[in-house]
């Protein structure tokens, strides 16, 4: 008498566990397919955002220590922020700032107001700085 190597009811996979794995399959494609294609627009919003709040904080270390304090975009992606520690700073991954600098004065008032651009991978973030105010704003 010849055995059998399988059982006709257990073998191959059920539906259930197929559509299981086709469904974990394609959450972890497209985790993956968001976090490649949507990644220089994160690193330009990135350092647009981190830009805007080293300018902030240094209006608030000039306020607080009662002198001129300035930030300093050399056109790169490093730049100088007066007041904070530590001073010398750079932007994140390949992201580039336009030259600009602003000077706060002791109670926080911009010398000028003005915008610059920080860019990253042809995404492109512009820094606006209100006269008078010292308002930062993300466009």
């Amino acid at each position: 008498m010849m055995k059998k190597c399988y059982d006709s009811q257990n073998s191959g996979f059920t539906f259930v566990e197929l559509i299981l794995v086709i469904v974990v399959v394609g959450i972890f494609a497209t985790v993956a397919i968001t976090k490649f294609t949507s990644q220089t627009i994160i690193s330009a919003s990135l350092a647009a955002d981190m830009a805007s709040s080293d300018i902030r904080g240094v209006q608030h270390s000039a306020m607080y220590t009662g002198s001129s304090q300035s930030i300093i975009f050399a056109g790169g992606n490093d730049y100088t922020a007066e007041g904070l520690t530590p001073e010398d700073r750079a932007l994140p991954g390949d992201a580039i700032a336009a030259a600009y600098s602003i000077t706060f004065n002791s109670v926080g008032e911009p010398d000028q107001g003005g915008n610059f651009t920080v860019s990253c991978g042809g995404d492109s973030k512009t820094i606006t700085i209100e006269d008078i105010t010292g308002k930062v704003t993300i466009d």
